[in-house]
């Protein structure tokens, strides 16, 4: 029966659904805040009995913005080595009980990296995930800071033993407001993610150097506009070039969240 002759609360759902499943069986394109706003009505419909699951993953992944898929860019992806082993997508985060604005990159890559053993090589790269807003100085300003990041690399088997110790140390409360938080609180921070590898196991050892992370000015054009595209590609190449890191010395690059400033991550030697 068409939505229309449906009629009450159920036929505008139903008609909604089908409008969104005709703008959202695509990709979508636009803002962070846009691509929220659909997922938020795609879960809506669910949760009211609207669509099944099958409609709801081709809704969502259109919502999302899709995904690479075994063609990223129209090229067909290479095959995994045979013996690749497993890509870990870890959540860092200063402390479960205790979220603190000054714990950045700076001060999260260093002592992960040293607890794991992490060799800058089986690094892909590290990506913010959310914010918080947080009030400084006397005029208590608000300026938004990234809470934790996911930090993406290459498995070994020792690398397993770290997270544990990480996690370890920051599931522990520490002083006694954090107790206090944990009382009500239970449970721990999620499990790194596991999925399949990609590409042969490395040999590189650990060297155990240390970790240089520079906070540097968002390149801009006139100091005035922020650059982007090929031109932010170049800035970037030429501010790697001036500090002399390797690609194999990298350990990823992030903006803050108001795209003022970028970290970058390196091995020193």
């Amino acid at each position: 029966m068409p939505a229309a002759k449906i009629g009450g609360k159920t036929g505008d759902l139903i008609a909604q659904a089908l409008e969104m499943q005709k703008a959202y069986g695509a990709p979508a394109h636009g803002s962070p805040e846009a691509s929220a706003a659909q997922v938020d009505s795609v879960e809506k419909l669910r949760a009211a009995g609207v669509i099944d699951d099958e409609t709801y993953q081709q809704m969502l992944y259109g919502a999302q913005g899709g995904h690479a898929g075994p063609a990223p860019g129209g090229v067909q992806a290479a095959a995994a080595a045979h013996n690749a082993p497993p890509i870990v997508v870890h959540r860092l985060y200063p402390r479960l009980y205790k979220r603190s604005f000054g714990d950045q990159l700076d001060f999260f890559m260093p002592r992960y990296r040293d607890v794991l053993g992490l060799c800058s090589e089986d690094v892909y790269g590290v990506f913010p995930r959310h914010t918080q807003a947080v009030s400084r100085g006397e005029s208590r300003n608000t300026i938004n800071v990234w809470d934790d990041y996911w930090l993406i690399y290459r498995d070994r088997p020792e690398y397993a033993q770290g997270r544990e110790a990480w996690a370890n140390e920051m599931n522990e409360p520490g002083g006694w407001t954090e107790k206090m938080f944990s009382s009500m609180m239970k449970g721990s921070w999620p499990d790194a993610e596991i999925v399949p590898g990609i590409t042969e196991p490395s040999t590189t050892a650990f060297d155990g150097n240390a970790v240089q992370v520079q906070k540097d000015g968002w390149p801009r054009e006139m100091l005035v506009v922020r650059e982007k595209g090929s031109e932010l590609g170049d800035a970037l190449r030429e501010k790697v070039a001036r500090w002399g890191y390797e690609p194999e010395d990298s350990l990823g690059f992030c903006p803050d969240p108001n795209a003022n400033s970028i970290y970058f991550a390196w091995r020193t030697r």
